[in-house]
């Protein structure tokens, strides 16, 4: 899937969150991304975001209910917020 626009990278997000394919998820965040992780903590790097992602990975029947996506293109920023429900059994 070419990812020429924003919505195009929550629709690819989600596509790789549903089928549980990490390294799809992470290849869509820039080696410079921050992402922010459960209690507002920031983690930058795509290593540290594979780590912080990868337990909702793990997780079976993990699904996006929304996916809504703010962009400012003028200073290069884009937020992904995804609402989910989880009905999850742990892999392990």
């Amino acid at each position: 899937m070419d990812m020429l626009r924003p919505e195009d990278c929550d629709r690819g997000m989600e596509k790789a969150i549903n089928a549980a394919d990490l390294d799809a998820a992470v290849m869509l965040y820039t080696s410079n991304a921050v992402f922010v992780a459960e209690g507002n903590k920031l983690v930058s790097g795509l290593d540290a975001i594979r780590d912080t992602i990868r337990p909702s990975m793990d997780l079976r029947d993990f699904r996006f209910v929304k996916l809504e996506s703010f962009t400012n293109e003028d200073a290069g920023i884009s937020l992904l917020i995804g609402k989910r429900a989880v009905r999850a059994v742990c892999t392990d």
